[in-house]
């Protein structure tokens, strides 16, 4: 064969193996994050939190469950479109991002549903003063195609290893805290008790104005 043939075969292969490994990329990507707003998804907070658990189980740190539910998104949706309602979620994910500390994981899980991992947590006044943050920046105005969109979101929060010392207690404990936030007015906070009729703390509701 010539050496042009070869030259070309070879540059040929290359291409072709830089195109495989960049689909390989997308299609990774696609299953471990979510399409829209580029966050973790589902999957891959499984896969982290179980990695989480077993390394805060040994070295004995505390890790708290956010668990972020918005307040009336379905009513936007229907009042402005779902390409609103989608570019809303980008912005809400990337104020949440903002926020986070560079070792904490924020994921969607679907819908308007978004649930955050806090690592190395020292006293439960920080996890409070993180949740808080999301509150009030979740209530900032945000500007969509020409309209001012007001939305609040309800926090449910479960803390390794007081709440539960597995990934589905933690989630499932911070679930009901987020459902009796809903219960107790929306826009607030709740951490997971085991009466659910008493409340841990008691949180003054963020303004959507602030």
């Amino acid at each position: 064969m010539p050496p042009y043939y070869k030259e070309k075969n070879i540059i040929e292969n290359i291409e072709l193996r830089i195109r495989s490994s960049e689909s390989e990329k997308k299609i990774q990507h696609l299953a471990f994050y979510d399409s829209l707003t580029g966050l973790p998804n589902r999957s891959l907070f499984n896969d982290r939190f179980d990695q989480l658990l077993r390394t805060e189980m040994r070295e004995q740190h505390s890790i708290a469950i956010l668990f972020i539910d918005l307040d009336g998104f379905k009513a936007i949706n229907d009042s402005y479109g779902h390409g609103v309602g989608d570019e809303l979620l980008k912005i809400i994910a990337q104020r949440f991002k903002r926020i986070l500390r560079s070792h904490d994981t924020v994921s969607r899980m679907g819908g308007d549903e978004f649930v955050i991992i806090l690592q190395k947590i020292q006293v439960r006044k920080d996890v409070i003063h993180i949740a808080e943050k999301l509150l009030r920046e979740t209530a900032k105005p945000i500007p969509i195609a020409g309209n001012t969109i007001k939305i609040s979101s309800s926090i449910g929060i479960a803390i390794y290893p007081e709440h539960g010392t597995d990934k589905e207690t933690l989630i499932r404990n911070a679930d009901n805290a987020m459902y009796l936030a809903k219960q107790k007015g929306k826009n607030n906070i709740q951490i997971h008790h085991p009466n659910t009729a008493h409340l841990d703390k008691q949180f003054t509701p963020v303004s959507n104005n602030s």
